[in-house]
C-alpha cells in the first residue's frame, strides 16, 4: 500500500510556453507538528504571500482555508515563497471528500504548469492511498474556482465533472447539477464560512462570494489554451461584466486518473 509522508521535499525543473525553465522546491506537509508550525508561518507571512497577488482576505476565510487545511504544498523558487495550494479530506453524506481549498501562484511564475501539478498530486496521493477502496467507489472532490485553469487542471484527469467543460462544448450551455453533485454542493454551501450565499444549479454557480472583497473579482481576461472551457466561463461566470461568481467543482476520480496524471508530469 502507499505510505505518504508527513513531510517531503521535491524539486522540479518547469519549463514555461516559451521554453524558460525554472527550479521550485515543493513542500508537502501532512497533519503533524510541522504542519502546525507552518501554519503559524503563514499567518505570520500571509500578507506577502497572498495579498500582494490577489488582495486582502478576510481573517475567516484565511482561517477556513489555509489555517484548518490538513495538507499544505508550499513551492518556493530562488528561496522566496510563490506558491501555496491547501486542501483538506472532510466527511460530506457519509462520503470521503478531497475538498481543495486554495491555491494561489505569484503573478512571476504562472505559465509553469504549477496549478495543475499542486492539485494534481494532492489527487494524486489520495487516489494511490486508497487503491483497494477505488475499485468499489471513486475519490470525490470538490473545489471553489473562477480560475479556469483550476477547472483545466482538473477535469484533465477527472473521470468524471461537473461544470464539464466537453458537455458545454457539445450543447452550448450545461445540464443541471446531477443528484450527488447538488447534495454534496448544498452540504459544502451550508459548512462553509459564509453559507448565506447563492447556488444556482446550472452550473453550480456560487453567488455572493465577493460581497465583502470585490477587488479580489479578477478584473483580467482570463487564458486557457482550451477555448471551450473560457467560453463556459464567459458564459456562467460573466468575467467580463466582472459578477460575484463562481463554479462550486465536483469531480471525481479513479486508478485511471491516477495513471493520467502520472504520465502526463513524467513527460513535463
Amino acid at each position: 500500500m502507499f505510505r505518504r509522508k508527513n513531510y517531503r521535499i521535491d524539486v522540479l525543473r518547469l519549463k514555461n510556453h516559451t521554453g524558460d525553465s525554472k527550479v521550485f522546491q515543493v513542500e508537502t506537509i501532512l497533519e503533524s507538528k510541522r504542519l502546525e508550525d507552518t501554519k503559524l508561518f503563514l499567518l505570520k507571512n500571509i500578507d506577502k504571500i497572498i495579498e500582494n497577488n490577489w488582495g486582502k482576505f478576510s481573517k475567516d476565510f484565511i482561517s477556513k482555508h489555509v489555517v484548518k487545511a490538513n495538507r499544505l504544498k508550499i513551492v518556493r523558487s530562488n528561496n522566496e515563497v510563490v506558491a501555496i495550494a491547501s486542501a483538506s479530506l472532510k466527511k460530506i453524506l457519509n462520503k470521503d471528500v478531497l475538498y481543495l481549498e486554495f491555491t494561489v501562484i505569484n503573478e512571476n511564475v504562472q505559465g509553469y504548469n504549477l496549478t495543475t501539478i499542486l492539485n494534481g498530486t494532492f489527487i494524486y496521493e489520495e487516489v494511490l492511498s486508497r487503491l483497494s477502496k477505488l475499485i468499489f467507489t471513486p475519490l470525490n472532490a470538490v473545489t471553489i474556482t473562477r480560475n479556469m485553469r483550476v477547472i483545466g487542471a482538473v477535469s484533465h484527469f477527472s473521470s468524471f465533472i461537473y461544470p464539464d467543460p466537453r458537455e458545454f462544448e457539445m450543447k452550448g450551455r450545461l445540464s443541471n447539477a446531477g443528484e450527488l453533485t447538488w447534495q454534496i454542493a448544498n452540504e459544502v454551501l451550508k459548512e462553509s464560512w459564509n453559507p448565506k450565499r447563492g447556488l444556482l444549479r446550472e452550473g453550480n454557480i456560487l453567488i455572493g462570494s465577493y460581497e465583502d472583497a470585490p477587488w479580489l473579482i479578477l478584473p483580467k481576461i482570463q487564458k486557457h489554451y482550451n477555448s471551450s472551457i473560457l467560453k463556459m466561463g464567459e458564459y456562467y461566470l460573466r468575467f467580463k461584466a466582472k459578477q460575484d461568481r463562481e463554479f462550486l467543482v465536483h469531480a471525481q476520480f479513479n486508478f485511471l486518473s491516477a495513471l493520467k496524471f502520472f504520465i502526463w508530469k513524467k513527460l513535463k
